[in-house]
């Protein structure tokens, strides 16, 4: 669904400026409101409200984009490969350090989603000089970053057909010619998949679902300067 700014507000809260965004109501109902507390040295502490809608949600989060620099993921979690709320038992916790360029599995044949993490503790996102970002969060979060953005890995877009035809977008050699997108989450639903691929996660488990309803997710993005 596409959400259009409804309201846009700022204050002062002592050494904090507060910036809150009210968003129109999708056509199926869903509501979201964004507050970003802008602290000082940086650090900014998002809380997003989720609320009402007709369907499940694919995931509760938000997705943002840095310059492709920032190319190193660091994170403390389950891994170190990909993991789903319903994919995960095979997954050590322990902390893992990856380039974005490896999360796209290229041994799947079509774009779909790829290096998902969950039950994180804390994620960064860095340059080659340890520089960027660190998302945190009350309770354990999922987040992923990939050097090509969600609408090429839609396939009801029609435009990329296989995951060898993402390899232009993703800029390997130069990745300050492309983008990082990330995606920090309190849910997404499971795969699925307990019968070859078609059965949905809600028949094999309610649990793997991500109802319509009321949703809170408070998260922290701290600057790492080196």
């Amino acid at each position: 669904p596409v959400f259009t700014p409804e309201s846009f507000d700022t204050s002062r809260d002592g050494e904090k400026y507060v910036v809150s965004v009210s968003y129109a109501p999708t056509a199926g109902g869903t509501r979201v409101v964004m507050r970003y507390a802008v602290c000082p040295r940086g650090t900014v502490r998002v809380k997003e409200s989720v609320s009402g809608g007709n369907a499940d949600f694919f995931r509760v989060g938000v997705e943002f984009a840095m310059n492709g620099r920032y190319s190193t993921i660091d994170f403390y979690g389950p891994g170190p490969h990909e993991t789903w709320c319903d994919r995960k038992s095979s997954a050590p916790t322990g902390r893992y350090i990856q380039d974005v360029t490896d999360q796209i599995d290229f041994t799947v044949v079509r774009p779909q989603e790829f290096g998902n993490h969950v039950d994180l503790t804390w994620f960064r996102i860095l340059d080659e000089k340890g520089c960027g970002i660190e998302l945190t969060s009350p309770v354990k979060f999922g987040a992923s970053a990939l050097p090509v953005s969600r609408p090429d890995l839609d396939l009801s877009t029609g435009r990329w057909r296989h995951t060898r035809e993402l390899i232009p977008l993703m800029h390997k050699e130069d990745r300050t010619l492309g983008k990082t997108y990330i995606h920090c989450d309190l849910a997404q639903m499971g795969l699925g998949c307990v019968n070859s691929w078609g059965r949905i996660p809600g028949e094999a488990s309610d649990g793997y679902m991500v109802h319509p309803g009321n949703y809170e997710f408070s998260f922290t993005i701290t600057p790492i300067v080196k």
